[in-house]
This record gives structure tokens, C-alpha cells and sequence, in this order.
């Protein structure tokens, strides 16, 4: 029951996160949202996401491939967000190159 809560809680946060066009935005709903559930998936994709938008490659760096070796599609969900307009295709293509290179 604690984990739903948790989960609950969570989930509040990255709602509270999105701007009115649905996305991922205010960094420290993020941060509460991870403090919270540090291990879902959906808070790790709204910190990569928000950080790439931001232009903060480096912070997201962490996020993005943590996502990318729990979610393979995450590449093709990055092109997606790039070829519908819902991210900057550069910097889409800056956080795919982050993928690409070995860490280190």
C-alpha cells in the first residue's frame, strides 16, 4: 500500500510538472517527484526530457541513459518527439548522440 501512495505522490508532482501544451517543465516537481519514487521510470523520463529541453544536455545525461538501458525505445521515442515537433530536433539529436557515445 505504501508503494501506491508513493506512486500517488509521485505522479501529483510530474502532473504539476507539464506546462499547458503537456510537457514536462518545472524541474523541481521533477525532483520532488523523484525524491519520491527514484526508481520509476516516468519521473526518470520527465527529468531526461525536461533537462534536454532545457539545454541542460549535461545534467540529463544521467537520466537519459539510465532510461535508454531500461527502455530500449528510447532512440526511437526521441526521434518521435523530434520528428513531431515536440523537441528540437538538434537537440534531439545532441541527446541521441549521448547515447550513442560510451559513458566516460
Amino acid at each position: 500500500m505504501r508503494r501506491l501512495w508513493d506512486l500517488h505522490r509521485s505522479f501529483q508532482h510530474l502532473l504539476h510538472a507539464m506546462n499547458p501544451d503537456g510537457r514536462y517543465e518545472d524541474l523541481a516537481h521533477i525532483e520532488a517527484a523523484l525524491a519520491i519514487t527514484p526508481d520509476d521510470l516516468t519521473a526518470v523520463g520527465a527529468a531526461a526530457l525536461a533537462l534536454t529541453r532545457a539545454g541542460r544536455l549535461r545534467d540529463a545525461t544521467p537520466f537519459l541513459r539510465r532510461l535508454a538501458a531500461e527502455e530500449p525505445r528510447t532512440a526511437l521515442r526521441l526521434r518521435r518527439l523530434a520528428a513531431s515537433g515536440r523537441l528540437d530536433p538538434r537537440t534531439a539529436h545532441a541527446a541521441l548522440q549521448l547515447l550513442e557515445d560510451p559513458p566516460g
